[in-house]
């Protein structure tokens, strides 16, 4: 749910503004000073729905479809507009710029006590004694998803980092890319 509500305003970029940086802020409640503004696109509800006056549809995260945003429903009929349904209630919140520093320097607070933590495991794991037996690590992996093949590569990795000794085994479809094949064998 939103705290606040009204038509965003879209200010389109400057010349020296890149192309993909909108400024947008809410402008007004009041539609009559929307009617003949193009850049009062989108309205604001206090329930949380974004509705697209030009369609009308409501903003809807397509959970089948890597989570993107589109003005379609979820439901049967994909080409119809989105209604008020689950997938287009947004929680909205105001950022500044104090708010995202300050989530910066959170994150990389977190990663660095992170990485500290993974030095205390590393170090544990590899003062176990080494073993003569044969172990396996298995994956099924098909497909050419980025998130999928990047995955096992990067698993592939890590195996050798945190399993000494062991073997990663991949068993890979056709559609699996040469090049990630390649880079699993590494």
């Amino acid at each position: 749910e939103s705290d606040l509500d009204g038509y965003l305003l879209m200010n389109i970029p400057t010349n020296n503004q890149s192309i993909n940086k909108w400024d947008i802020s809410i402008g007004t409640k009041d539609i009559t000073d929307t009617i003949y503004d193009y850049k009062y696109h989108y309205l604001i509800e206090e329930s949380g729905y974004i509705l697209n006056r030009a369609y009308p549809s409501f903003l809807n995260v397509m959970a089948d479809s890597e989570y993107s945003v589109t003005g379609h429903s979820s439901g049967w009929e994909k080409s119809l507009p989105a209604g008020r349904e689950y997938g287009a209630m947004m929680k909205i919140n105001i950022i500044n710029e104090s708010l995202v520093h300050e989530s910066i320097l959170h994150q990389l607070d977190e990663e660095k006590e992170s990485y500290e933590q993974d030095q205390i495991y590393i170090q544990l794991i590899n003062s176990y004694p080494i073993s003569n037996e044969k172990r396996v690590i298995s994956f099924g992996l098909y497909g050419q998803k980025p998130k999928y093949n990047v995955g096992a590569i990067r698993n592939a990795e890590l195996a050798k980092v945190y399993f000494p000794g062991w073997i990663c085994r991949y068993y890979v479809t056709s559609d699996v890319s040469v090049d990630t094949i390649n880079k699993l064998k590494e």
